[in-house]
């Protein structure tokens, strides 16, 4: 996960915060190996919830660098309109799957709609709702 990867994944979430959807929806799949970089990492739109899971430990340096580029997003106009208002980082290769909440208040749990359906997604479980959802097109 380097700059350039970076900025390839910040530029992906402004487009699609900047037409961000009205349900549950996957913003960015990086495990389909198109991305250099960012294999292992996904982004879903949950309702107002920005959740970024990663599937491998990065390197302490590359962690760092991803959550000042996430919290860069968050000082975005696309952010602001899009009616985001939590950021959540979800470490999915620990045995618990611990999630950091980088913007906003802890959310234990979370109603969401999904084509004429609701759905309740624990955060911090290993869950994968959000991969069985339709995606943005790329």
């Amino acid at each position: 996960m380097n700059s350039d990867a970076l900025s390839t994944l910040q530029d992906h979430l402004l487009k699609a915060l900047a037409i961000a959807p009205d349900e549950t929806r996957r913003l960015f799949h990086g495990r389909g190996r198109c991305w250099p970089g960012l294999e292992q990492l996904t982004v879903d739109w949950l309702q107002g919830v920005v959740l970024v899971s990663l599937f491998k430990e990065p390197e302490a340096a590359q962690l760092e660098a991803l959550k000042q580029r996430l919290l860069e997003v968050t000082q975005s106009p696309e952010w602001a309109t899009s009616g985001a208002h939590t950021l959540a980082l979800q470490h999915r290769y620990l045995l618990q799957s611990t999630t950091e909440w980088l913007l906003g208040e802890a959310i234990e749990d979370n109603s969401l709609p999904q084509r004429d359906m609701l759905f309740t997604t624990y955060y911090g479980w290993h869950q994968g709702f959000a991969g069985l959802a339709r995606g943005l097109p790329f």
